[in-house]
């Protein structure tokens, strides 16, 4: 049977994956030139999609949770909030969706419970 690659070749392979690794890593331990702490942005300054109003209110009145989630894209300057699971997943499946606002940010979309 004959090897794909040598073992110094496999050497190099493994150097190179850790390097990756390594280097993907570092983008979690960045933080600000500022030193200032990233943290998401309060729902209430995003741009909301989905639900009311009447909806958030009869919601607290009932004592339930919405789960809301907020996601950046590349080519709109403001975070774009969901008002629900359904209405977040169905909006990002939607080509539409990056034709208007541009590519999403996943690693800064969160959701919350309201």
């Amino acid at each position: 049977m004959m090897a794909l690659l040598t073992p110094s070749e496999t050497k190099w392979v493994v150097a190179a994956v850790a390097a990756v690794l390594v280097l993907a890593s570092l983008s979690f331990a960045l933080t600000p030139v500022s030193g200032e702490q990233l943290r998401p942005v309060a729902f209430s300054d995003t741009v909301s999609m989905g639900g009311t109003g009447v909806d958030a209110r009869r919601a607290d009145a009932e004592g339930f949770a919405i789960p809301r989630a907020e996601v950046f894209f590349s080519g709109y300057r403001y975070v774009v909030g969901y008002v629900g699971v359904d209405t977040a997943a169905s909006e990002l499946a939607d080509p539409g969706t990056q034709r208007q606002f541009g590519r999403r940010w996943p690693s800064t979309s969160r959701t919350s419970r309201r």
